[in-house]
């Protein structure tokens, strides 16, 4: 027997454990960590940077503009329908399935009629004379009780095939609500399907009336001189303010260092090369500073390597941009792309998907500008990367 005293004071003691715990869980699954901070300081950074630029341009033509706008809204499609297929694929398989139960609860139904039918026939036959001049016969008492337990049998079986007849009916009406339910879910998705392909194919004819005004803006050499040099200062500027915003973020959960995978990271697409890395970017002699991997319109991009995004969005002169930050101060950089799998501070994995590749930016063909860095130096991807493009 426990004292009154002792039991009041271990119950204070389990509630005052039970307290502490609470208050560590709840701190724990708090937004308000040192590294949570740095990593909405980094978004801050980010917003003010593209305002930066914007007033940096100053006279930035609206064109340019126009074409962000028109290739955000794009890759906004391209999300949509790429989700939608999915959703159209997830229904017509969940039809499928649906269907196979239907058909197999029509067998059931037809093989538990002709069960019921051939019983009641039997049962007719036989009829409840026999059963009467049974119980009232005079023969062996063991006999009359065998047989009486075969009646009974005989008719729970009856009442059991009926109730399950009878379930199997009901199993049927709702397998059919289900499946009505999912042919006007993929009939709606389908229609969203093609009102989506639509507002894509007139986006895709803005931008190329876009394009083509670009293009005649910038057509004399100085001018595209300059642009080329533009584009290539606002992306030494954002990956500059990237390394002083996230020098001190947390690089958790990498196994080994990045430089121990030089020679067999993946490549982020399948695809040739066209632009080298230390190429001339014609018509200027400014240099590539990574690679161009032709590839089709809509693969995916996949990460190279174990990191974090440290920047998501559009930046001009490389369309949507995506920027991982790896160990030890790497970066691995994908632009043109048609559309971005992935938000500021989401990690990733190597070979994980991150974005698909597209044309924005103002490119004319389908292909992927691949880039590493180390502490801001582009180092040449084909020296870090498989000899196997395939992969």
């Amino acid at each position: 027997m426990i004292p009154l005293k002792l039991k009041i004071s271990r119950n204070r003691w389990w509630l005052l454990l039970v307290l502490l715990c609470g208050f560590n869980f709840v701190q724990a699954d708090g937004n308000d960590s040192p590294d949570q901070r740095k990593l909405d300081t980094l978004k801050k950074e980010i917003l003010q940077l593209k305002k930066k630029l914007n007033r940096f341009e100053g006279k930035r033509s609206g064109l340019v503009k126009s074409l962000q706008q028109v290739e955000i809204a794009m890759a906004g499609l391209e999300t949509d329908i790429r989700k939608n297929r999915e959703q159209v694929s997830t229904s017509k398989n969940q039809l499928h399935r649906l269907n196979q139960q239907r058909k197999q609860l029509k067998a059931k139904q037809k093989s538990q009629k002709k069960l019921i039918a051939e019983q009641i026939s039997a049962h007719y036959k036989m009829g409840q004379e026999p059963y009467i001049k049974l119980l009232l016969s005079e023969e062996d008492p063991d006999k009359v009780s065998r047989l009486s337990r075969y009646y009974e049998y005989f008719n729970r079986a009856r009442i059991q095939q009926i109730e399950l007849y009878q379930a199997d009916i009901v199993a049927l009406q709702e397998l059919e609500t289900k499946i009505e339910a999912e042919q006007n879910l993929l009939s709606k998705k389908q229609q969203q399907l093609t009102q989506q392909h639509l507002s894509l194919a007139e986006q895709s004819k803005q931008r190329k009336t876009l394009l083509s005004k670009l293009n005649s803006q910038i057509k004399s050499g100085n001018k595209r001189l300059g642009t080329l040099d533009a584009d290539q200062k606002r992306l030494e500027t954002l990956l500059n303010t990237l390394a002083k915003t996230t020098a001190d973020l947390a690089a958790a959960g990498l196994s080994k260092p990045f430089p121990t995978a030089r020679g067999t990271l993946p490549w982020p697409t399948t695809g040739q090369i066209t632009r080298r890395f230390g190429s001339t970017q014609k018509p200027s002699n400014l240099r590539w500073k990574g690679v161009t991997l032709a590839s089709e319109e809509g693969s995916y991009v996949r990460s190279i390597y174990h990191g974090r995004v440290i920047f998501s969005g559009w930046l001009r002169g490389h369309g949507l941009l995506l920027v991982v930050e790896h160990n030890q101060h790497y970066l691995s950089i994908y632009a043109h792309n048609q559309s971005l799998l992935k938000e500021v501070g989401d990690w990733v994995t190597a070979g994980e998907w991150i974005a698909t590749v597209g044309m924005s930016g103002g490119q004319e063909k389908p292909a992927l500008y691949f880039e590493i860095r180390k502490d801001g130096n582009p180092l040449n991807p084909e020296l870090w990367c498989s000899s196997d493009r395939r992969r």
